[in-house]
């Protein structure tokens, strides 16, 4: 919804513009999610790239194991490194700026954006993402890279 915004850079910017980017998320309601599992059974949202949106409490979650996924669970910056004590074990992905580029901007153009679109959302948002990510993680428990082919390989 283009009503919610935060300040960037001295400037008004609504978050659907950087959609992806770590202020775009509920962290309290994540950290909240995650210690409900920890208790038994909970529900989840998930998000529907049709829609473009979360659909709450689409998924329940009832195993022993909760895998978590997501590029800022690991984020070095208030609220998000909190979450981190919530984790029983941590694994990072790492990849070069160069395959995430020409991965980020193939996944806009697949979810139907034109090309010169993806790649301006490219330079605008996911490029200032993948800079913060790559500079300002935790240590995880465990590291793989991501090569050029598709692969991982542990570090």
């Amino acid at each position: 919804m283009d009503s919610h915004t935060i300040e960037r850079d001295g400037e008004t910017i609504t978050l659907r513009s950087i959609k992806g980017a770590p202020e775009t998320f509920d962290v309290a309601g994540l950290r909240a999610k995650m210690q409900e599992a920890k208790q038994g059974k909970s529900f989840w949202p998930v998000y529907d790239r049709k829609i473009h949106n979360p659909i709450a409490n689409a998924l329940e979650v009832n195993g022993d194991i909760l895998l978590v996924e997501g590029n800022w669970l690991l984020l070095d910056e208030p609220q998000w490194r909190d979450l981190r004590e919530l984790a029983d074990y941590t694994l990072s992905i790492k990849a070069t700026p160069e395959l995430l580029q020409e991965r980020l901007i193939q996944r806009k153009i697949q979810g139907g954006l034109p090309k010169a679109d993806a790649v301006k959302f490219y330079e605008t948002s996911d490029r200032l993402n993948v800079e913060r990510i790559l500079n300002h993680t935790l240590p995880a428990d465990e590291q793989w890279q991501m090569m050029e082919d598709g692969d991982f390989i542990r570090c």
